[in-house]
């Protein structure tokens, strides 16, 4: 196999240090495996240095601190400053450099996974992650940039119209956060049984049927029973109905009329997937396919993670981490629901109280991560005469239940409460007051 190196480019490069201090500093910057060959690799690391001690690279320095360091001094330096003729080139070559570099790293691990593969005690998603870990590495990733740069492309941003985000389903959650923007983790928290894989499942289906495809993640529903909430929302035919095959004859022909039409709403579900890495291989082949706008994980307390943890607060951690990673990298806002702690329930016969983003369950970085946090509950009857108990009255009506959603924390917004109109038996939610703060 013919490795992919270039000798004449990594002396031109090296070169053009002894030309400008500028040129100096970014040699100094590259990773030392840019350079594939011992007597540049020495040249490097002699003019690196150099500039560590804010000298200026020439022959002489270089050669001095190439002595410090033990290294022969040999042709190598003169053919550096023969090749380097100009640095304003520098960019061309820099490029040239970090993609050979790129390829051999990848060639490496590409032999270090099919020499373990035939050892069945090797975890395969390991190795994968090994090599996700070369094809990610940019090593001209973290260059800065200027705030003139920075500017002009927030104005061409806001310019496009994009920056309102993704349309929830949920009036009053959208005007507080301005939907659900790319890159954005957002938990959602509540209690047991108050429905937030329903309110979840409602948020994915109107993204996917009005802006894309949707990843669902779940960890406690079969997709049977998940598309069953699906059709109940859209037929309005009662989802226990659905679940336990007892659908009267009307029922039954509203289903098979409109199911055509359901089917074609872009949501794929993912019943085993309990990894970070395999939500990034579904996500990726989604992409592939036919494109996603929006990623949701039921629930985080029941995913694993990928690396070995001492308890389970570290492997929450690492999870919470990861997925803030992937949304970043898939620029895709990634839903993820949480539970809270018991301690957030009322205790000697006393109401509810409101949950608070304290209550998430196992890691404190859940609250750090998130981007949007928020919670779900159903309150108890609130007192009489006052606006809360307006909207409980109402849902009392309505056969449905009343319930608040609490954006806790927004990096790039609002935050509040929303009373939402849960109507269970169509897994259906209205906003009955967007932004409203009374309760």
């Amino acid at each position: 196999m013919v490795i992919p190196q270039n000798r004449s480019a990594e002396l031109t490069l090296l070169g053009m240090a002894f030309l400008t201090q500028e040129a100096a500093e970014k040699v100094a910057a590259l990773p030392e495996d840019t350079f594939s060959y011992a007597d540049t690799v020495n040249l490097f690391k002699g003019i690196r240095k150099v500039v560590e001690r804010r000298g200026k690279p020439d022959l002489v320095t270089t050669a001095a601190a190439m002595h410090e360091l033990g290294f022969d001094t040999g042709v190598e330096l003169i053919e550096a400053s023969r090749l380097a003729i100009t640095a304003a080139n520098y960019g061309q070559y820099e490029t040239i450099l970090l993609d050979l570099r790129r390829r051999r790293n990848l060639i490496k691990a590409c032999t270090d996974v099919s020499a373990k593969m035939g050892d069945m005690s090797e975890n395969v998603e390991d190795q994968v992650k090994k090599l996700l870990a070369v094809m990610n590495d940019n090593a001209d990733a973290g260059q800065s940039t200027t705030l003139r740069d920075a500017l002009m492309r927030l104005l061409l941003r806001l310019d496009e119209k994009k920056e309102s985000g993704i349309s929830t389903g949920i009036a009053g959650l959208d005007a507080l956060t301005g939907g659900f923007k790319p890159g954005q983790l957002i938990y959602l928290g509540a209690r047991p049984a108050v429905g937030k894989s329903a309110l979840a499942l409602f948020m994915a289906a109107h993204v996917a049927d009005h802006s894309g495809p949707v990843l669902v993640v779940s960890l406690e529903m079969e997709d049977e029973a998940l598309a069953a909430r699906v059709v109940a929302e859209y037929t309005r035919v009662n989802v226990e109905k659905l679940e336990n095959n007892s659908l009267e004859p009307e029922d039954f022909a509203t289903v098979w009329g409109q199911a055509p039409a359901v089917s074609e709403i872009p949501i794929r579900f993912a019943e085993h997937t309990v990894t970070v890495m395999q939500i990034r291989r579904e996500a990726q082949k989604m992409i592939r396919e036919e494109g996603l706008k929006m990623i949701v994980v039921d629930y985080l307390q029941l995913m694993r993670s990928d690396e070995k943890t001492g308890s389970k607060y570290e492997e929450v951690t690492q999870i919470s981490r990861d997925l803030k990673l992937l949304a970043m990298e898939l620029k895709v806002p990634i839903l993820a629901l949480t539970q809270l702690n018991r301690g957030s329930e009322g205790t000697n016969g006393t109401l509810r109280r409101k949950p608070s983003m304290s209550d998430s369950r196992d890691s404190g970085a859940i609250e750090q991560d998130a981007n949007i946090y928020l919670t779900l509950y159903a309150p108890d009857e609130p007192k009489a005469g006052t606006p809360a108990h307006e909207f409980w009255e109402a849902c009392q009506r309505d056969k449905t239940e009343w319930q608040v959603l609490t954006i806790e924390k927004n990096r790039q917004g609002r935050c509040g409460q929303v009373s939402l109109k849960f109507d269970k038996p169509h897994m259906t939610f209205t906003t009955m007051m967007p932004g409203d703060r009374a309760y």
